[in-house]
């Protein structure tokens, strides 16, 4: 399924009908006509001459020249006017058209996906600012031929059974990215963020308010990412001096506390030595149910249960109390893969694997362990 997203403001009718910024037609048309009728050291006409001669405004003029001038093909001069200083370079236009993103949600649901949708803005405010239409796809089309009618391809945190689809796009020719997963024999550039030094800023918050004693809240969700968290929460346990994490854990899903997970969760908290801590591998609605849940046991949070979510929402800020998070730069994820997607479209260098870092938003709902006594048991809490 196919879904178009128009991701421009103000743009003209190309004769290949392609829509395009008339800036960027401008500077193409300028470069044709560098390429039959001018050599080195020529002076172009006035941006005024310009102007009148393709019927647009003298903003117009400036921005193509900028273009020009950013691939050298010609050089401004105050007071002296624009001079030609090589041709333009054949095979290294850039193709004015159509970017497909494929992704496991169907074409409607990702602008309004929490995690998808800013990642989706990031993209579009990047091909906006250059004439590219993008499109949305899922991964139901497995023909590769299909996406040979796209200048390029991003492929939006596919999981591990996609892995065979996008490596089949490695010598297909097409500019490709992906977001949210890389794979080390698959090449094709990626981008995402430190997983591991994210849970690792986690549990470093807890254990240094005395924390020891963490559950941890999976995701049934299988993605790269979900991988990620989960290995490295079970690697740095030791690190951190986490008691008995494996026995501290439940899955859930993206929509709902099924009777699965609140089984795992009552039989987490009325353990002897329940956590005083939980860390989320992601921030979903059922995440409120757990602190319902946790409210209905007489646990509060944080005074009980300190609670820190991967992954931030506006539900997570308005919740009371407002919750710790370790935040993703989900909008410059997308700009930066639409960027990398660009350089190769462009025939420039790009970085093969990009890894952004992330920040721990401080709120309210992690506190700081005091002793005292439960049932007449000496705990910490």
């Amino acid at each position: 399924m196919l879904l178009n997203v128009e991701v421009y403001n103000t743009s003209v009718q190309l004769e290949c009908n392609v829509m395009a910024p008339k800036y960027m037609i401008l500077a193409e048309t300028l470069k044709n006509s560098i390429e039959k009728e001018f050599v080195f050291g020529d002076r172009l006409p006035t941006q005024r001459a310009l102007m009148k001669q393709y019927d647009v405004s003298l903003t117009t003029v400036g921005r193509a020249l900028r273009i020009l001038a950013d691939e050298q093909v010609i050089s401004c001069h105050v007071g002296r006017g624009t001079f030609v200083t090589k041709k333009a370079a054949p095979g290294k236009r850039r193709d004015v058209g159509s970017v497909c993103m494929i992704s496991m949600l169907p074409g409607p649901d990702i602008t309004s996906n929490w995690y998808q949708g800013h990642i989706f803005e990031g993209i579009r405010s990047v091909l906006e600012d250059v004439g590219i239409n993008l499109m949305l796809s899922d991964y139901s089309i497995n023909d590769v031929n299909h996406y040979h009618a796209f200048s390029g391809l991003i492929f939006m945190a596919p999981k591990g059974d996609r892995k065979k689809f996008v490596e089949r796009f490695q010598n297909s020719g097409i500019p490709s990215v992906i977001i949210g997963a890389s794979w080390e024999d698959v090449d094709i550039p990626s981008v995402d963020c430190d997983n591991e030094y994210g849970i690792r800023c986690a549990l470093r918050y807890l254990t240094d308010r005395g924390h020891t004693r963490i559950g941890y809240v999976d995701q049934i969700f299988q993605s790269f990412d979900a991988l990620a968290r989960r290995s490295a929460f079970d690697k740095l346990t030791d690190e951190f001096g986490i008691e008995a994490a494996g026995e501290k854990r439940i899955a859930i899903d993206t929509d709902r506390l099924d009777n699965e997970a609140l089984s795992g969760l009552k039989e987490m908290f009325d353990s002897e030595r329940r956590p005083t801590a939980l860390v989320f591998s992601s921030l979903f609605p059922p995440t409120m149910q757990i602190v319902a849940e946790l409210r209905n046991k007489g646990l509060s949070v944080p005074e009980d249960v300190s609670i820190i979510g991967f992954d931030d929402s506006s539900w997570a800020r308005w919740m009371d109390p407002a919750l710790t998070v370790i935040q993703q730069p989900l909008s410059t994820m997308g700009r930066h893969a639409a960027e990398r997607l660009l350089d190769q479209m462009d025939g420039k260098p790009y970085i093969k694997n990009e890894i952004l870092p992330i920040e721990l938003i401080e709120r309210s709902s992690v506190t700081v362990i005091k002793s005292s006594r439960i049932g007449g048991v000496a705990i910490t809490r």
